[in-house]
Parts: structure tokens; C-alpha cells; sequence
């Protein structure tokens, strides 16, 4: 079921200050599933919502709930899970005993007053199948102020369940956030991403500046009026301006260039640039193993880029190579994200690449875009370590890819850098979109 040693569970969705992976104790309790019981139970959830849609669970062939009274339940900021009213489970229960049965187990207690019981670990039953991740939280007795939205909850570990349903449509991943919102627009605005390159890259260092002002000297010294000198210094200046723009932009390496992109406006992040792989610099692609699966767009597959430490390095060409991971090149893991078969209602991004704007430079209509600073930001151009901030929500098959929670699908070989990637032309497996460009040139005309 993932990663972990024998012995572990993967729990997704977790509140904050759990780990990403739980540990099963006897009785089936977790010590993650507890930690996360104490916690809601103490400070309580960030907020709670009823819905009127019909939630649906399937579980070893049964529907073992039907119900228009879930109510959504933030444990941490950034999406919701779904709990149920204790009552609604047994009313529904007790007309199927034959089939679903509810089991109660260990309290979970105040750690400072086993006296007062936070709520109760169940197991529930379907044709002899079991689910032992499930909370029952107390009365509004027995709940800190805190947490009395919470009383009389159950949690059902949503990776426990075989397949959770809105209505009649298929949940992945996570519950989806109500309060969120994608809009998926056509743009013609010109949009070019770059990559950084390795080491070798010509900075402007001190001795430069030194001969520079040098020279600079030496020139005013030769002129004989004021307005001559001033006039001077100004030219001196203006060609260094010049020449570090020029620096700069020779330590960047163009990706993608398109006139032709769908922009993805998703409530709290930024704005994601959806580009045509025929616009993409097909020579520092390489397959990556990893897919995810995300609730909002459906299931992904991804591409590294990968470039030379130095300008004067030859581009990778050999997949054997790429697998072995050379010293001469610096590989960009993840970078690009793409979506085969999207759901419906993001179906205008199938087969279109996008790329992390807080690892990457982004430029619309020739302005640079501030790389921003998400939840999301890891490492690399975008930031370092701001991924701690749901770190502990999610399970060791988990991953925080595309500004979402995504659910990872491991294959054979995965964790190599050239997994899943064949011999020869195979390495890109550019599907039905036809052989891509190689280095791009900046032309307008290409565009249809």
C-alpha cells in the first residue's frame, strides 16, 4: 500500500502536526488518527459547512452510506474532509445489519484527563470487510468549547473507502473545496518560459566593474567640457545597463514560446500557464514516472527538464545516460505537469504542459512575472521549504504537485530519473500531438 515498512498505513488528509505516515497500534488505532482526534478535539476544526448534496460510499461492493446530511469539515486551511452525523450512520445501518455493522473501540481521552473522552475509535463492518480508521466524537458534554461543531461527527478515513461519490460523480483524492473555483480561459498573449543555466553562466564580477569605472575615468578625463563629460558618463552608463541585461538574459535558456496558452485561474493560487508541447523545447524533455491524480483536473503525468551545468555541455541525447543521472547536467524533477484525459470540467487543458511559476520565469507580453511565493513553493527557483506547511497531511503516496494534493501512483522503477522512459525516440512518447519543435526560435509567425 506505499512506501512504508511493515506495519504501516498511508493516511491521506490529516490535519497538520501529524506525520505522513500512520503507525497501527493494537486495536487498529492509529497513533496519527488519534494525535489528529486530540487536536481537532482541543483547538478545533478551522470551520465546518453542511451540504445538501448526496454523498455516497462504496466499500467492498456496497453502498454503506447514502446521505444529504455530510457536512464538510476543515482540519487544516486548505481543503475540506466530509464527516456524518453519528445518527444518520446507525439509522442507516440498522435497516442493512445484514450486510453493515458498527463496532466501537478505544476512547480517546484528554492526555492530561483520561477522565474526559474525546470520542471513540470504530470499526465498521460490510460483508465482513473492515474499516478500523473511523472517530466518533462525543456529545457537546464532553467537547472543549472549541470543538462542539464537531459533536457527534464521525470520520471515515477517506482512503479507506473504495470509492466516495458527489451525487453520481466519483471524488478523487480529497473532497473538493466548495469555496474553490477553476476558470480555464483561451489567451493569444505572449507567453515564454525559461529555465536558469548551471554554473559557467558569465556573472559581472568586481575586476569587470573595476575596469569598467577604469575606463570610465579615463574617458572623462579626455573630454574638455562639462556637457562633454556629462554627456559621457551617461553613454558609459547606459552600455552598462546594456551589457548587464544582456548578462542576465544569457543565463536564462528559453523552454517554451507560444501566442497560444490556456490560463487556469484557480481560487488561491496563481494563475497557471497551460502551453501546447509543440511549443516546448522537446531536446530537454524527459519522461518522468511520476502520475498523480488531482480532484479538481483528474490524473497527471509529468516531465523533467533537464539542462547542462554549462553552456558549453551538450544537451543530454542518450536515455541511458538521462537514467544515470550525469554530472554534467542539472535535472529540473517534476517541472512540467500535463493532463491526458482531464475531467469534463477541465477538459480545455488535455494534452496542454504547464509549468511551476514559482520555480521557472515566466514572461507574458514581454513583462517578467514575480515568481510567487504559495503553500506549494519547494525548493529550487521558487522558494525552499514552503511545502512544510501541509507536510504532515499528506501520506507517503502522496505528493504536492500542480498547486494541489495529489494521490501518487508508483510504478516499476520509480524513484530512477529515467523510469518509465524507453530506448531511442520512445524516451518523450509525445502520444497524438505529432513530433514536437527542437530549439525554439522567438517567431510569431510559427503560431497559428
Amino acid at each position: 500500500m506505499g512506501d512504508g515498512p511493515p506495519g504501516e498505513v498511508e493516511m491521506e488528509g490529516t490535519a497538520g502536526g501529524s506525520s505522513m505516515v500512520m503507525r497501527e497500534e493494537e486495536g487498529g488505532l492509529s497513533s496519527d488518527l488519534k494525535s489528529l482526534t486530540i487536536k481537532l478535539a482541543t483547538q478545533g476544526p478551522h470551520k465546518t459547512l453542511p451540504t445538501p448534496r448526496l454523498i455516497q460510499l462504496l466499500f467492498n461492493g456496497v453502498y454503506m452510506l447514502k446521505t444529504t446530511a455530510a457536512i464538510y469539515v476543515w482540519e487544516h486551511p486548505y481543503y475540506p474532509q466530509l464527516y456524518f452525523p453519528a445518527s444518520v450512520l446507525h439509522s442507516y445501518f440498522a435497516a442493512r445489519s445484514a450486510d453493515l455493522q458498527i463496532s466501537p473501540g478505544e476512547n480517546i481521552a484528554h492526555p492530561e484527563n483520561p477522565a474526559q473522552i474525546f470520542a471513540t475509535q470504530w470499526t465498521i463492518i460490510v460483508r465482513k470487510k473492515k474499516i478500523d480508521k473511523v472517530v466518533c466524537f462525543a456529545n457537546k458534554e464532553s467537547l472543549p468549547e472549541k470543538a462542539r461543531e464537531l459533536a457527534g461527527l464521525v470520520r471515515i478515513d477517506f482512503a479507506s473507502v473504495d470509492q466516495w461519490f458527489e451525487e453520481s460523480t466519483p471524488i478523487f483524492v480529497h473532497p473538493k473545496d466548495p469555496f474553490k473555483r477553476v476558470d480555464i480561459l483561451q489567451s493569444t498573449r505572449h507567453v515564454v518560459v525559461k529555465l536558469p543555466l548551471g554554473r559557467g553562466s558569465h556573472n559581472p564580477t568586481s575586476a569587470d566593474a573595476a575596469v569598467t569605472t577604469s575606463e570610465a575615468n579615463n574617458n572623462t578625463a579626455s573630454n574638455t567640457g562639462p556637457g562633454a563629460t556629462s554627456a559621457r558618463e551617461g553613454e558609459e552608463y547606459h552600455e552598462e545597463e546594456e551589457e548587464e541585461a544582456e548578462d542576465e538574459e544569457s543565463n536564462y535558456r528559453v523552454i517554451a514560446d507560444t501566442f497560444s496558452s490556456m490560463h487556469l485561474y484557480e481560487t488561491g493560487l496563481p494563475c497557471r500557464f497551460y502551453i501546447p508541447l509543440t511549443r516546448v523545447d522537446a531536446s530537454v524533455l524527459r519522461k518522468s514516472s511520476t502520475k498523480t491524480s488531482c480532484p479538481y483536473k483528474g490524473a497527471a503525468c509529468y516531465y523533467d527538464v533537464v539542462l547542462p551545468s554549462s553552456p558549453s555541455s551538450p544537451n543530454p541525447t542518450s536515455p541511458q545516460q538521462e537514467s544515470e543521472g550525469r554530472k554534467d547536467e542539472i535535472v529540473f524533477k517534476d517541472i512540467i505537469w500535463y493532463y491526458p484525459t482531464p475531467l469534463l470540467e477541465s477538459a480545455k487543458i488535455s494534452d496542454l504542459v504547464c509549468f511551476y511559476n514559482e520555480k521557472v520565469r515566466i514572461e507574458v507580453d514581454g513583462e517578467v512575472l514575480e515568481q510567487p511565493v504559495t503553500p506549494f513553493s519547494r525548493g529550487g527557483a521558487g522558494g525552499e521549504d514552503k511545502e512544510k506547511f501541509l507536510l504532515s497531511s499528506l501520506s507517503s503516496s502522496s505528493l504536492l504537485l500542480d498547486g494541489q494534493i495529489h494521490k501518487r501512483e508508483r510504478g516499476e522503477g520509480d524513484g530512477n530519473a529515467g523510469a518509465g522512459a524507453g530506448a531511442g525516440e520512445d524516451v518523450l512518447d509525445m502520444g497524438s500531438l505529432g513530433k514536437p519543435l527542437g530549439p525554439l526560435k522567438e517567431e510569431r509567425g510559427s503560431e497559428g
